[in-house]
């Protein structure tokens, strides 16, 4: 705590498996030092302020990824295997800008907002397997959150409202939907 890094990607780079990043108050931008997309690791939790769903501790911005199964994607942050992200808003205003990218990996995603993000607050592709729970999504600008691929995530106590279709499920997806509020959206569930 006395000496902390500056950036949540340099955090990263130095923290072993079974290891939790807590974050300060204030946003973690490309202007503050960031690197996008952030690449979550195994075995690493991020954590914000998880009791105000991370009011106050922003992830803002996003940068290309290449996804295996969806071409080029502009990403806030990427997940990993027994990653956790706790406590944090995270918003994407780039052109088709995606503020989590879940591609077949099964982090827990937990007590955050997505908000603002251009596509989607949450894109869980391929056969991710995440635990997305008591997250707040608003006003992101395709959907809250898509699930994609063979993926099936567990996807509870979650808030959408206020965006394009609050929840998304294509192809082969097999997500496990218990006990979310759908509210004020344009479409509320499309299957």
């Amino acid at each position: 705590q006395s000496a902390p890094y500056r950036t949540i990607t340099q955090a990263l780079r130095m923290a072993q498996p079974n290891t939790t990043i807590l974050l300060s108050a204030g946003t973690y931008s490309r202007e503050s030092g960031e690197t996008f997309p952030i690449v979550m690791r195994s075995g690493v939790t991020i954590q914000g302020d998880p009791g105000t769903r991370g009011q106050g501790v922003i992830i803002r911005g996003g940068g290309v990824y290449a996804s295996r199964t969806s071409a080029n994607q502009n990403v806030a942050i990427l997940g990993a295997n027994q990653a956790g992200l706790v406590g944090v808003t995270v918003t994407n205003s780039n052109p088709r800008g995606y503020g989590l990218w879940i591609e077949s990996t099964s982090p827990t995603v937990q007590n955050n907002t997505f908000t603002g993000s251009t596509h989607d607050g949450i894109s869980i592709v391929g056969n991710a397997a995440a635990i997305v729970r008591n997250n707040y999504f608003t006003r992101n600008g395709a959907s809250g959150i898509s699930v994609f691929g063979t993926a099936q995530p567990e996807v509870r106590e979650n808030i959408f409202e206020n965006t394009g279709f609050g929840i998304n499920i294509a192809d082969d997806a097999q997500p496990r939907l218990l006990n979310n509020q759908v509210r004020q959206n344009r479409n509320g569930v499309v299957v």
